[in-house]
């Protein structure tokens, strides 16, 4: 939340994080098996979303890469499942069925 970095997002599949001072990239993750469309950091810093064309939405630890969360498809009932608590680090949410374009904390 200091305006220290910036993430960046496209179509080889890749999030990457940079310092904004220097220009350095800080990490690059291997996010999606699709185009990422959309990525936005928690109001906090301490989690990034990332969304993409394989119709799943991730967070991950913006500092050491760790994947947290995924987010993934819709059920017959548009329902989503977990079997755990987020932030667990094995959860996964049944919730879209398409490409996810936007991604968002709330504050």
């Amino acid at each position: 939340p200091d305006g220290s970095t910036v993430a960046t997002a496209g179509r080889d599949k890749l999030v990457q994080v940079w310092n904004v001072g220097s220009g350095a990239r800080i990490l690059t993750l291997q996010a999606h098996q699709g185009f990422v469309r959309a990525i936005a950091f928690s109001p906090d810093g301490t989690s990034l979303a990332s969304g993409g064309a394989d119709m799943a939405v991730r967070v991950w630890d913006p500092v050491e890469g760790n994947l947290l969360a995924t987010f993934r498809g819709h059920d017959s009932q548009g329902e989503c499942e977990c079997d755990y608590n987020f932030p667990h680090p094995d959860c996964e949410v049944i919730g879209h069925d398409g490409t996810v374009n936007a991604v968002a904390f709330s504050p």
